[in-house]
């Protein structure tokens, strides 16, 4: 058993008060400085120590182009505000090289029936640490999608507090209990347009894809809840301003993994982008970590 040293608060033990011997990342650096600075004020600092307590906000702003896949969001958008001279035209091909148009895309999906059975949740084996340092895939997405430096218990790596916005209704939350990891393809509807006929491995690695910040996403729990397996065709972001943002993960998703799309599906995503998504760009996607 690892042997846990009360280094910050002397005759003060709590998780925000211990250090460990080792640590394995950067991450767990910053989240040590983050705890030192709790276990500070629970010493008897000067700064306001009062728990992250549940937030709610109005929507911002939307914009229906793909971002960089690299972002701690999924999507980024392009402010309206005059570049510097000369570097309009470069900026603006350089976001039109690195994109296909949304029809494109959608154009290269098989259509076909969905399977409809066979699907067990636990056939996709899911929040794992795939990188052996001991924060779970939900614990790495809480994380990467924290507007502010979390709060870390850094025994178990598990995230206690910190500040993610929900693009899909436009909450903030701080508590962490408050937000559920989305999968935007969701396990069932890939397995019914696909990977019913995939490895466990690839099936493993989809459930836990963190190389492509479209695959998975913290938002508000009961809009997750309320999304369940469903696609497109039966179920939208409450947010409507957020909608062609959230048709353009589906479809990076679905091309990056090859997976079909059913008729009403299709139908759906169509008739958005020949009206109110017109000239939606997607964000080009590396390979599946897995094939």
């Amino acid at each position: 058993m690892t042997t846990m040293r009360w280094a910050i608060c002397p005759g003060l033990r709590t998780q925000f008060c211990s250090t460990r011997p080792k640590v394995k990342s950067s991450r767990r650096v910053v989240a040590l400085f983050v705890t030192a600075q709790f276990a500070f004020v629970a010493c008897g600092g000067t700064q306001d120590s009062a728990m992250p307590v549940k937030t709610s906000t109005t929507p911002v702003g939307s914009s229906t182009s793909v971002g960089d896949t690299t972002t701690s969001s999924a999507v980024s958008s392009v402010e309206s505000t005059s570049p510097p001279k000369g570097s309009s035209d470069d900026s603006d091909s350089d976001a039109f090289s690195n994109s296909f148009a949304a029809t494109d895309v959608l154009a290269q999906l098989t259509v076909a029936n969905e399977v409809g059975v066979g699907y067990d949740r636990d056939l996709f084996r899911h929040w794992i640490d795939d990188d052996g340092d001991d924060c779970d895939t939900r614990q790495e997405v809480l994380i990467r999608d924290s507007r502010s430096a979390p709060q870390i218990d850094l025994y178990r790596c598990k995230v206690i507090a910190g500040n993610w916005y929900s693009p899909y209704d436009g909450a903030v939350w701080e508590d962490p209990s408050d937000v559920d990891i989305d999968h935007v393809v969701a396990l069932k509807e890939a397995w019914d347009s696909g990977a019913w006929q995939w490895s466990s491995e690839k099936r493993r690695a989809f459930a836990n894809d963190l190389s492509d910040s479209r695959s998975l996403m913290a938002v508000t729990d009961s809009v997750n809840q309320s999304k369940g397996d469903r696609d497109p065709s039966q179920w939208m972001p409450p947010r409507r301003d957020y909608r062609c943002t959230y048709i353009s993960l589906w479809l990076s998703v679905k091309a990056r993994w090859s997976l079909a799309v059913d008729s009403s599906e299709a139908g759906m995503i169509r008739a958005l982008l020949d009206d109110e998504c017109r000239g939606l760009r997607v964000a080009k996607w590396a390979p599946t970590p897995i094939t």
